[in-house]
């Protein structure tokens, strides 16, 4: 093989020279979380997102009836938000790293979720009812978003928490 013929081949994506298979396997570990983060960070921030706007709206059209349950709902998206940022921080899972017990982890994970999750998923569900009642058509796409963030956040939660199951294994 020429000299060129060697700089023209390329390395596997991920692959930076001299690693060993110990240095791959922790930075996969470090990919996997940056993709959960941003996995559960996307339906937090529009659960977050919508209800800031829907609040917003509701204030500004005087629908009062709205206000304290979206205040609510935004509350618990915060909550979530920092729950998430707390239990994946790169720090935080480093320093714990080799006592990791994924399918603890995990169960820790689900269990601070849960109220604030429930909040979120009951509140857009009473919500849209009451907007639907109200015949509240602006409101109600939005109310929508809300509550399907919610279950896809619990999708994503169930998942990680069979993931983790799975990779104790027996």
């Amino acid at each position: 093989m020429t000299e060129m013929e060697r700089e023209n081949l390329t390395a596997p994506e991920g692959y930076a020279g001299g690693d060993t298979v110990g240095e791959g396997t922790e930075r996969a570990k470090r990919a996997f979380l940056a993709n959960l983060r941003h996995e559960l960070r996307t339906p937090i921030n529009a659960i977050i997102g919508y209800s800031e706007l829907l609040m917003e709206d509701a204030e500004d059209l005087d629908q009062e009836w709205a206000v304290p349950d979206l205040r609510d709902t935004h509350s618990a998206g915060r909550k979530l938000l920092g729950i998430v940022n707390d239990i994946l921080d790169p720090g935080k899972i480093e320093s714990v790293r080799d006592e990791l017990d994924l399918e603890a982890f995990g169960d820790e994970l689900r269990h601070a979720l849960r109220t604030p999750l429930n909040d979120v998923i009951g509140l857009s569900e009473m919500m849209l009812e009451e907007a639907e009642e109200q015949s509240q058509e602006d409101f109600i796409p939005d109310l929508k978003k809300i509550k399907s963030a919610g279950w896809r956040f619990l999708e994503l939660i169930d998942d990680l928490v069979k993931l983790s199951t799975n990779e104790e294994g027996p």
